[in-house]
């Protein structure tokens, strides 16, 4: 959800501070970002989570039937209430792009 609001919002910024980041004067905005996102993601790794789909271990999917439920997810992602107060506009589509992503952890970057 962070990389794929970034193109359209600084609201990520406000979170810098959490992770120990000072936003400098003359530092590029992707640069930061990809610190912060780096931060975050160490974060969540710190905690047991997963940034891949394909390293979730309970309950374990294989990506044959995670690609054969994409239609399905992004359809239930499309039709909830967060869709709406998206600060990028999103459909069907990205969402099932995003959830092809998602398998593999790659950084949304469309």
């Amino acid at each position: 959800a962070l990389e794929f609001q970034y193109k359209v919002t600084d609201r990520w910024k406000d979170l810098l501070p959490l992770f120990g980041i000072e936003e400098q004067a003359g530092k590029n905005r992707d640069i930061l970002f990809d610190e912060f996102i780096t931060k975050v993601k160490n974060f969540i790794t710190s905690i047991d989570g997963f940034i891949a789909v394909k390293d979730l271990d309970s309950p374990k999917i294989s990506k044959e039937d995670y690609i054969k439920n994409l239609d399905l997810m992004a359809e239930y992602a499309n039709t909830d209430a967060i869709t709406l107060t998206s600060y990028r506009p999103i459909d069907k589509g990205l969402y099932k792009k995003i959830f092809e992503y998602a398998w593999d952890g790659r950084k949304i970057d469309f």
